[in-house]
C-alpha cells in the first residue's frame, strides 16, 4: 500500500466514495462506501459500509448476523500497507475483506442472486 496523503485519498473518495459494490467476507453482500478517510500516522485507509438490503443477500455469515441484528447492517472497514486498490476493486490484502465496484461484477452476482 502507499502512506494515505491527501492526494490518494481524494484518488480513492473519486473512485469509491458513494458507489455500490458487493462485500466480501466470509460470506458477501450488496454495500454502498462513504466516509473514505486516510491516517498517514497509522498508514491505513478506512471507509464505512452500509448494507443495501437485496433479495438473494446476504449470503455466508451475514445471513446469521442478520438474523440477529436489524438491516441495514453498518459498519467501518479499514486497510493496512497490504490493502492494494484498482479501478473496480479494493482488497484489504491479508486475508480479509474484498469490494467489488465494477458494474459488470455487481450486476452479474445480482443476477445470480435474484435467480435463486
Amino acid at each position: 500500500m502507499f502512506v494515505p496523503d491527501k492526494a490518494r485519498v481524494e484518488q480513492l473518495r473519486a473512485r469509491f466514495e458513494g458507489r455500490e459494490a458487493i462485500y466480501v467476507e466470509k460470506g458477501a453482500l450488496r454495500m454502498r462506501v462513504s466516509d473514505i478517510r486516510g491516517d498517514a500516522f497509522q498508514l491505513h485507509i478506512s471507509a464505512e459500509v452500509e448494507e443495501i438490503p437485496t433479495g438473494g443477500f446476504p449470503a455466508g455469515v451475514f445471513y446469521e448476523t442478520q438474523k440477529l441484528e436489524p438491516s441495514p447492517l453498518r459498519w467501518s472497514i479499514e486497510g493496512g500497507y497490504l490493502t492494494t486498490f484498482s479501478d473496480h476493486t479494493c482488497h484489504m490484502g491479508y486475508g480479509g475483506w474484498s469490494l467489488f465496484f465494477a458494474p459488470r461484477i455487481v450486476d452479474g452476482i445480482l443476477g445470480l442472486a435474484f435467480s435463486r
